[in-house]
């Protein structure tokens, strides 16, 4: 979608952008879960929930994330043959709301998948519904009304009991910025001690970095007023996965987004450059399995307000096609099963298409 598109819609672009990412993130996150051989049980199971539901229709016509993850699975649903049972919830604390989404859903045509609205808030009732898909694969989102209500002792046992559970959480960078600067205590616990040295995201990034995700993505986006879009850092998501592939259809999303709203064109150098990153991350450790090396490389604040080129977005692309440009002018050792076989030094595509065909690619200096 345009620039100039995007003005005529009555959706705001931070919240186009998040259902963007929603909706790729989710799309992946199913299809992953239906091929992956690793947890290779007959009968998986897939929950999505959705902790700050809404009406589900924005300004009257726009889809929401409960309508959003109807149509995805709707969509899907024929695709997904090892996947047999599914389930939706939605939680919506106010009563009007939560009847206006039960209508909104309902009146999806044709749709068959079991879902389940709560007029309750999903602190106090998201481990009942956890703890029978354990075991099992899901996606979590997380969009609260305020970062007050982001509960981090809670997630941390989310994330802690429910291994295959993906997560994504919006975040309003901006309003944390002025509860810091006022030293008051919130949810994250940031003070103004923390960041004496630091930046606001620095200790976002730091407490969600703590969980047991094998990726953990932050991004930033801006905001509009009348109509105009603001070059800001003002609001966030951050993702958090163990699927390299997931992970890279965040990144994906998020590079799309850039390359429809900024105008890149006439950057010269970015705030990063990817080659000379893997570089310094080997001689710090010599010899680096490629899935170590990608974590390492995605684990960085993508500030949107920052120049920031298309090409050093951490994708799983850019990073392939990054090693194998250092391969090839000999600042690298590359050994892989997944070697191009007439080259004998660049990676194919086949390097970078599951964790574990990721870790077995090794790179040194």
């Amino acid at each position: 979608m345009s620039v100039d598109k995007y003005f005529n819609e009555t959706i705001k672009i931070q919240t186009l952008i998040k259902h963007y990412i929603l909706k790729n993130c989710l799309e992946t996150s199913l299809s992953i879960a239906n091929k992956n051989k690793m947890h290779d049980k007959t009968d998986r199971k897939y929950i999505f929930i959705d902790c700050y539901a809404g009406t589900g229709i924005i300004n009257g016509k726009h889809k929401g994330s409960p309508l959003l993850a109807c149509e995805v699975f709707n969509k899907t649903l024929q695709q997904l043959d090892k996947i047999k049972e599914f389930k939706l919830i939605f939680f919506e604390t106010n009563l009007e709301h939560y009847k206006l989404l039960l209508e909104n859903i309902k009146n999806i045509p044709d749709i068959i998948l079991p879902f389940e609205i709560r007029n309750s808030t999903w602190i106090n009732n998201i481990d009942t519904y956890l703890k029978n898909y354990k075991e099992d694969y899901g996606f979590i989102f997380i969009d609260p009304y305020a970062n007050e209500d982001i509960n981090l002792e809670l997630l941390e046992k989310i994330i802690k009991n429910n291994y295959l559970k993906e997560i994504l959480v919006f975040l309003n960078i901006q309003a944390l910025r002025r509860l810091v600067g006022k030293n008051i205590d919130n949810t994250l616990k940031i003070s103004k001690d923390d960041i004496q040295n630091n930046n606001i995201e620095s200790e976002i990034y730091k407490r969600f970095r703590q969980f047991n995700k094998n990726f953990v993505l932050f991004a930033s986006f801006p905001t509009e007023r009348q109509q105009t879009m603001i070059n800001s850092d003002y609001f966030g998501l951050i993702y958090m996965t163990n699927s390299a592939n997931v992970a890279d259809k965040f990144l994906e999303a998020y590079k799309q987004i850039i390359e429809n709203f900024k105008d890149t064109q006439n950057v010269l150098f970015g705030n990063r450059n990817i080659k000379e990153e893997i570089i310094e991350i080997l001689k710090s450790n010599r010899k680096i399995n490629l899935l170590t090396l990608v974590k390492i490389l995605q684990e960085k604040y993508l500030s949107w307000k920052k120049t920031l080129k298309i090409e050093e977005i951490p994708t799983l692309k850019n990073i392939l096609n990054s090693l194998n440009y250092l391969s090839k002018e000999k600042k690298i050792q590359i050994e892989s099963p997944f070697l191009n076989k007439k080259t004998k030094i660049t990676l194919t595509q086949l390097a970078i298409k599951t964790n574990n065909n990721l870790k077995q690619t090794i790179i040194q200096i």
